[in-house]
């Protein structure tokens, strides 16, 4: 005989409502691609999210941590190897352009094949709308834009 508690899980299972048993988070292929065109630092930011959510906050630190660290190593590398390279201020642009997306796709890999898989190795969630991520990343555009324009400072 099925108690109450059971047929609510099973009516929940079948009408695809969110139960107990599955947290709502960002799926690996919007941390990827925000990774990617971001930061690894934005899309730590987005796994540490789902981490808060499922409820294993033990990952929360080592995620971030790889992060920033990740990031700051490959801002170093980058710069090291066009100082080294000595190249014209154009070619630099294109170069450092083609470099940023090189290490955020490491980066990117890294966050969801390694991270990602180690936390949630099943598709035991739902996935949660990129709409927050989509808005922050464009105000940040804006501000970066209007300190670019009005204030002369490149960021």
């Amino acid at each position: 005989m099925i108690n109450e508690e059971e047929e609510y899980n099973n009516d929940n299972i079948n009408t695809g409502e969110p139960s107990d048993d599955y947290a709502e988070i960002y799926s690996k292929t919007a941390i990827f691609w925000f990774t990617l065109f971001l930061s690894p630092i934005f899309g730590g930011i987005m796994l540490a999210i789902n981490l808060k959510n499922a409820g294993i906050k033990r990952g929360i630190a080592p995620v971030l941590l790889f992060s920033v660290a990740y990031y700051i190593l490959a801002a170093v590398a980058a710069s090291t190897l066009l100082t080294a390279l000595n190249l014209s201020p154009e070619q630099t642009m294109y170069a450092g352009a083609g470099l940023s997306l090189v290490t955020n796709l490491i980066g990117g890999m890294i966050l969801t094949s390694y991270y990602f898989a180690k936390y949630f190795p099943d598709d035991d969630y739902y996935p949660r709308s990129i709409q927050g991520p989509l808005i922050v990343a464009l105000l940040i555009f804006v501000l970066q834009s209007v300190l670019a324009r009005y204030l002369g400072i490149a960021v």
